[in-house]
């Protein structure tokens, strides 16, 4: 089945930001915090990557969907997330 060889994981990282461009902004205004973003799909491995491929939605024959690319130094935690699976009653 699809995906089931690549994890499932949540990243938690940091992205490039701006703020609300209707207005000026003065130097005492602007705060240095980030901007963090949780991210879910399946990891897709790639040997010498400099970003984590996240794709959301992978078929049979290994095609990927919707893939995004985060730059590894803006990653703070990626969690392997389980699927639990409920049991059926057998008839």
């Amino acid at each position: 089945m699809a995906g089931l060889d690549k994890p499932l994981v949540l990243v938690v990282w940091h992205d490039a930001h701006t703020l609300d461009n209707d207005h000026w902004y003065d130097e005492s205004e602007l705060k240095d915090s980030p901007c963090v973003v949780h991210s879910v799909g399946y990891r897709i491995s790639r040997p010498n990557a400099r970003h984590l491929c996240l794709a959301q939605s992978i078929t049979d024959e290994q095609g990927s969907d919707n893939v995004l690319f985060i730059p590894a130094r803006m990653i703070r935690k990626v969690i392997k997330l389980q699927i639990p699976h409920k049991r059926r009653k057998m008839r």
